[in-house]
């Protein structure tokens, strides 16, 4: 399995991109783990080009910049973002269909800047009391963001947003600590459904706040 962790660069020294990238690298990585540090669009395609020539498709791509609900940077780009509106097209889908040339047929692709999944840019004012858990349509920014980020990556891939702001504590060797994968991602494939949960509302779902072994409802 090839993992391949992106962190972006910028013009201007960011320490934030910089703790993260300090994270990944303070042991060795894990195997299959490739780590690569691009500004801009177009560094990031020919890294992600590059990977793939020398270790074949990728199976876990993972992007670490700075992010909000509904969009996501990689260095001074703005790599993939949506509006509120179903119709309009995904800014960046055709950044995304190029990459998907060098992706495995059943790919992750995950945005792990901040919140890139909720609803709305307060995101912290979002609460199970006001917002349904099952929407008649798809209205929530991130929602959208993974709707059309895993339709536009095409086959049987998913795209995968977070719940929450990430920093540098959630990463290690292996990018992104496992313990986390269930508790603040949520997918393309919930998002046909489900508005992103918060954060509590998923720990909830698993237990760890309520104590109870069940299972998540999305």
């Amino acid at each position: 399995m090839i993992h391949l962790i992106v962190i972006g660069t910028h013009a201007i020294e960011d320490p934030t991109t910089n703790d993260v990238a300090t994270a990944i690298d303070a042991e060795p990585h894990v195997n299959d783990v490739l780590v690569r540090r691009c500004n801009g669009v177009a560094e990031l395609l020919r890294a992600i080009a590059a990977v793939r020539a020398e270790h074949g498709p990728i199976d876990i791509l993972d992007i670490v910049d700075h992010a909000g609900p509904g969009l996501q940077h990689i260095g001074d780009d703005v790599l993939f973002s949506t509006s509120e509106d179903p119709c309009q097209p995904l800014i960046g889908a055709d950044t995304a269909k190029t990459i998907a040339e060098s992706l495995s047929p059943t790919a992750h692709v995950r945005l792990l800047g901040c919140a890139t999944s909720l609803a709305v840019p307060n995101f912290e004012e979002e609460s199970e009391t006001t917002r349904p858990a099952v929407l008649p349509s798809l209205t929530s920014r991130g929602q959208l963001l993974l709707f059309k980020l895993g339709a536009a990556l095409g086959r049987s891939r998913t795209a995968f947003g977070t719940l929450r702001p990430t920093t540098a504590l959630d990463f290690g060797s292996g990018g992104l600590m496992p313990r986390l994968e269930n508790e603040i991602l949520y997918s393309s494939l919930a998002a046909l459904d489900y508005q992103a949960p918060t954060e509590s509302e998923r720990l909830s779902s698993y237990g760890i706040i309520s104590g109870q072994n069940c299972f998540p409802v999305v």
